[in-house]
C-alpha cells in the first residue's frame, strides 16, 4: 500500500477515494442489474434454472448494499474490489448444466475477466487485498472450468495466470498513481 503518513491527510484521501470508488461501483452495479435482466429473459428463451439469475441478482444487490454503507463508513471502500470479484465468481455455485453451450462458457470467462480488470482499475483501494482476492477467485474459476465444464486446466492456466499478474500490476500502478496525484494536489 502506498502510504500517506499524515493521519489527517490519509483520512481526507480515504474519504475522497471512497467517493470515487462508490461512484464507480454504482455504475458497475447498474450494468450488472441490466445484465441480470438478460439472464432472467433466458429463463423463458433458453429454459435455464431460476438459480442462476437469482444468484447473480443477490450478488449484485450485495454490491449495491456495500455502496450504500460506504456513504456512512468510508473505510468500506477497501472492500469494493474484492467483493465485486468474489460476488461475480459465485457463478461457480450454479450447476454446470446451466452452461451447456460454448457461448455460455465464453460469456462467463469474459464477464469474469472484465470484472477483474474493472475492479483493478476503478474499485481498488488496497492493491494487495485486491490482488490476493483476484488470485483466489481466479483459482476458484479455474477449478470450476476444469472440473465442472470439462476444460483442460493446463491449457487455460497460462491465461488465468496472466490475468492475475496483469490485474495485480494494474491495481498497484493505479493506487500508486492516485496517491501521488493526491499528494501533489494537496501540496499546491
Amino acid at each position: 500500500m502506498h502510504i500517506i503518513h499524515d493521519n489527517q491527510l490519509r483520512d481526507k484521501y480515504t474519504a475522497r477515494r471512497g467517493l470515487e470508488i462508490r461512484s464507480n461501483q454504482l455504475a458497475i452495479s447498474y450494468s450488472r442489474l441490466l445484465y441480470n435482466v438478460f439472464i432472467f429473459i433466458q429463463i423463458f428463451t433458453e429454459g435455464i434454472s431460476l438459480q442462476r439469475p437469482i444468484l447473480f441478482l443477490v450478488s449484485t444487490l450485495v454490491n449495491l448494499v456495500l455502496v450504500m454503507l460506504t456513504d456512512s463508513h468510508s473505510n468500506l471502500c477497501y472492500l469494493h474490489a474484492p467483493v465485486s470479484v468474489l460476488s461475480f465468481a459465485t457463478f461457480v455455485f450454479n450447476d454446470a448444466s446451466d452452461y451447456q453451450q460454448t457461448a455460455d462458457h465464453l460469456g462467463l470467462m469474459i464477464g469474469f475477466i472484465s470484472i477483474c480488470y474493472l475492479s483493478a482499475t476503478f474499485l481498488s483501494r488496497t492493491w494487495q487485498l485486491t490482488a490476493a482476492t483476484q488470485c483466489a477467485a481466479t483459482l476458484w474459476v479455474h477449478v470450476y472450468f476444469s472440473t465442472q465444464l470439462g476444460y483442460n486446466g493446463v491449457k487455460i492456466a497460462p491465461g488465468l495466470v496472466l490475468l492475475c499478474l496483469s490485474c495485480s500490476l494494474i491495481t498497484h500502478h493505479c493506487e500508486k498513481k492516485d496517491v501521488q496525484e493526491f499528494q501533489e494536489y494537496e501540496q499546491v
